[in-house]
C-alpha cells in the first residue's frame, strides 16, 4: 500500500480523478472515505479497511488539497507517449473544435476532462517546426493523457473553465460574429454543425441568465 508522509497533485493522475467523480454520494462518511482512498493510493478497498481508524483519518487528511482548486495556469507544452504537444491558441479554434468542445463540456467537464484536453492540444508538424497539425480526433492522446498528473492538467483544465465562463459571460455576440466569419467556408455539413451550436450557445446563455 502506497502511504506517505505527504502528497500534491504530482501524486494523483487524471483517471483517479475521474473515478472519484463517479463514486455515488454515501451515506457514510467512513465508506467515502475508504473508496477516495482506495483510488488514491492505488489499492483494493478492503486493504484500506485493514488500516485502524485513527491512520485512515490521519491518511485522508493528506489528500484535503484535492477539495481546493488550483491557481488556473494554462501549460503551454506537454508530451504524451513521446510525442510534444502544444496549447492551441483559443481564439483561433476551428469549428470542429468548438463543436466537440461544446459536446464534451455539456456531458460533464471532469468526466470528459481527456476529450477536452486532446481538442485543446495539438501535435506539431514536424520536430523543426513550431506549426501545429490541424485538428482531428485523437482517441490515443485521450488515452494517453488519462496517465498523466494533475500538477500539469488541472490547473489547465481550470484555466480553460475561466475562459468558457469569460465565452459564457460577456462574448456571445463576439463568438457568433468569430461563427459567421466561418460561413462561407463551410460545407453542407458544417452549416449544420453550426446551426446546432447556435441553438446549445443560445440554451447555455440562457441557463446562465445571459441574452
Amino acid at each position: 500500500m502506497k502511504i506517505r508522509s505527504r502528497y500534491d497533485w504530482s501524486d494523483i493522475k487524471l483517471y483517479q480523478i475521474q473515478e472519484i467523480d463517479t463514486l455515488p454520494d454515501y451515506d457514510s462518511k467512513l465508506d467515502m472515505m475508504i473508496e477516495q482512498l482506495s483510488i488514491l493510493i492505488d489499492t483494493d478497498p478492503y486493504e484500506v479497511k485493514k488500516l485502524p481508524i485513527e491512520d485512515m483519518v490521519r491518511e485522508f487528511k493528506k489528500w484535503e488539497f484535492i477539495n481546493e482548486t488550483p491557481e488556473p495556469k494554462a501549460h503551454e507544452k506537454i508530451k504524451v507517449n513521446g510525442v510534444k504537444y502544444k496549447l492551441v491558441d483559443f481564439d483561433n479554434m476551428s469549428l470542429a473544435q468548438l463543436v466537440d468542445i461544446e459536446e464534451y463540456v455539456s456531458d460533464g467537464i471532469i468526466k470528459n476532462a481527456h476529450k477536452i484536453l486532446s481538442v485543446l492540444y495539438l501535435p506539431y508538424k514536424n520536430i523543426l517546426s513550431n506549426e501545429l497539425k490541424n485538428y482531428e480526433p485523437n482517441k490515443e492522446l485521450e488515452e494517453g493523457l488519462k496517465s498523466l498528473t494533475l500538477d500539469i492538467l488541472y490547473p489547465t483544465l481550470v484555466f480553460f473553465y475561466h475562459i468558457v465562463q469569460v465565452y459564457l459571460e460577456g462574448s456571445q455576440q463576439s463568438l457568433e460574429k468569430r461563427i459567421d466569419k466561418m460561413a462561407p467556408m463551410m460545407t453542407q455539413k458544417e452549416r449544420k454543425q453550426l446551426g446546432t451550436l447556435r441553438q446549445k450557445l443560445r440554451i447555455e446563455l440562457e441557463k446562465n441568465g445571459i441574452g
